[in-house]
């Protein structure tokens, strides 16, 4: 799917090695289903890869009901 919107070879790479390209791949086939354009995708690839690595995401967590702190 990253071939799709990207299509120089030092990019897919970057994005191919990078952690959670699945779950990336999924969050950015939802956007183009969403219509938002493949200029704007190709720039929220290069964001998702730069928040994985700041964050140090390895693996996708399940988590429970989201209980909001919120008064």
């Amino acid at each position: 799917m990253i071939e799709s919107i990207l299509k120089e070879q030092p990019a897919l790479a970057r994005h191919r090695a990078a952690p959670l390209l699945r779950e990336r791949e999924q969050f950015l086939s939802h956007l183009l289903r969403q219509g938002t354009s493949h200029l704007r995708v190709r720039s929220i690839a290069a964001y998702l890869i730069h928040v994985v690595l700041l964050l140090e995401l390895t693996r996708t967590y399940k988590s429970s009901k989201c209980r909001s702190t919120r008064g």
